[in-house]
């Protein structure tokens, strides 16, 4: 049973993984950890399967999703400084709204940690 669950999980993980071409045509492999709107745009983060010379494994790349209904969807970079860290912001702030509070409880209705908001 164990098993089965790692290998689910494993194929999940598989799904996520989303195939990339730097510009000296090199394929990167990220897995997709987020896609938010904010401020009329829609964005996705990425975080590389392993280190690349220019991006390490515990870090993520933003780009806004440029959707096309006649083609596939690009993935803009954002040229911006400003646009990228307010992006990248919101990115912390939705994660840290998503986490848990640290007792394990997975926000159980029934906990009754200090930690908890619930």
């Amino acid at each position: 049973m164990a098993e089965e669950i790692k290998n689910e999980e494993l194929e999940e993980m598989e799904e996520d993984i989303i195939e990339l071409e730097d510009e000296s045509g090199n394929v990167l492999n990220f897995y997709h950890i987020a896609t938010f709107d904010f401020k009329d745009k829609t964005y996705v983060v990425f975080q590389p399967t392993q280190k690349y010379d220019s991006i390490d494994e515990d870090e993520v790349v933003i780009f806004e999703l440029i959707a096309s209904e006649d083609s596939d969807d690009e993935f803009k970079r954002i040229e911006s400084e400003e646009e990228l860290n307010e992006v990248f912001d919101e990115f912390l702030r939705l994660v840290e709204e998503d986490e848990e509070c640290g007792c394990g409880c997975e926000h159980d209705k029934d906990c009754s940690c200090d930690d908890c908001k619930h």
